[in-house]
């Protein structure tokens, strides 16, 4: 499990560090948690979770990192701006039984607003995503987009 880190281990002490800032938890190491609303959509490995995003939230909260370089434009995020108006109609189904994520991922489908999905062990992190339901060990290191494309006919909306 996701304990502490090797510092943890040989000091037998484990500190918390809460922050908005990406950058900064991976620079600190250790062990990450990525929140959404008060839950758990992801966890692991800082460098991990930074390096291969297995949920779409945590993918999506990396790519709004602004590059220091001022010549490096943004490019677009996961999902238009001009398709939220139409995923923000299913806002009214209540949140309590689906994933909190259902309506701005660009990868949500049926099973997403059927339930919440629990962790699933992934390799060395944790997902709480559905597209993770079933996957198969030697598959672990596939990076998101990898494995939505193995899934693609049941990812049908």
């Amino acid at each position: 499990g996701h304990t502490g880190s090797a510092w943890t281990a040989r000091r037998g002490r484990c500190g918390v560090c809460s922050t908005q800032g990406l950058s900064a938890a991976y620079y600190l190491g250790g062990d990450i948690m990525v929140m959404q609303r008060g839950r758990a959509v992801e966890l692991g490995p800082s460098v991990s979770v930074m390096d291969n995003p297995k949920h779409p939230y945590t993918k999506l909260l990396l790519e709004s990192i602004p590059s220091p370089d001022p010549d490096q434009r943004w490019g677009e995020t996961a999902i238009p701006a001009s398709e939220l108006d139409e995923l923000g109609a299913k806002r009214s189904i209540g949140t309590r039984s689906r994933c909190l994520f259902s309506e701005r991922c660009p990868y949500a489908h049926d099973a997403c607003w059927a339930r919440r999905p629990p962790l699933y062990r992934v390799g060395d992190q944790d997902v709480a995503c559905v597209l993770y339901a079933d996957i198969p060990r030697n598959e672990a290191d596939l990076t998101l987009e990898e494995v939505v494309a193995s899934r693609e006919p049941a990812l049908a909306r």
